[in-house]
């Protein structure tokens, strides 16, 4: 049996990924697939161990699928700009970002200006594109992308060292 864990950064409700990765198999043995409407189907059960994955109040459920829906609305506008005559760009028009203020978004340009945020942006780009690293580390045909985007990471990394005060 495969040893099951969950992907990095993902905040699990119920603690056991193998128990989760199991269960998960045992539907694909049973229905010879796995879809969301399987998965909630069996977790509506009260005794399935993927029950306790799922908000079943419904008031706080729809208010959590409301935000979600809101975050996506957020991330999804767009700053058309046009460089050149056939060179069109899209730039996010808000940017998540983490402040004392807790989680929030930001326009690109507050968070241009801002080195900080700015760092921490790129910060979470780098951590991405080392996860896709990850996934699809076996396709040579990016294997160029992947080792010119470490160059960039490691110029990064060098540079807010060099600018940080020493203690």
């Amino acid at each position: 049996m495969p040893e099951y864990k969950y992907r990095e950064g993902y905040h699990a409700l119920i603690k056991s990924p193998q128990v989760v990765g199991e269960k998960l198999a045992e539907l694909f043995e049973t229905h010879g697939k796995v879809t969301p409407e399987l998965v909630i189907k069996d977790a509506e059960d009260k005794n399935s161990v993927l029950h306790g994955a799922f908000d079943w109040n419904d008031k706080s459920a729809a208010k959590q699928w409301r935000l979600h829906t809101a975050r996506h609305l957020i991330r999804s506008v767009v700053i058309e700009e046009q460089e050149a005559e056939e060179d069109i760009r899209y730039k996010p028009a808000f940017i998540h970002v983490n402040t004392d203020e807790g989680s929030q978004y930001q326009t690109l340009a507050s968070v241009m200006s801002d080195e900080d945020l700015k760092n921490q942006v790129l910060n979470r780009a780098f951590k991405e594109f080392e996860t896709l690293q990850k996934k699809y580390q076996e396709y040579e045909e990016l294997f160029k992308i992947f080792r010119q985007v470490g160059i960039a990471r490691r110029k990064f990394n060098k540079v807010n060292r060099e600018e940080r005060p020493s203690a």
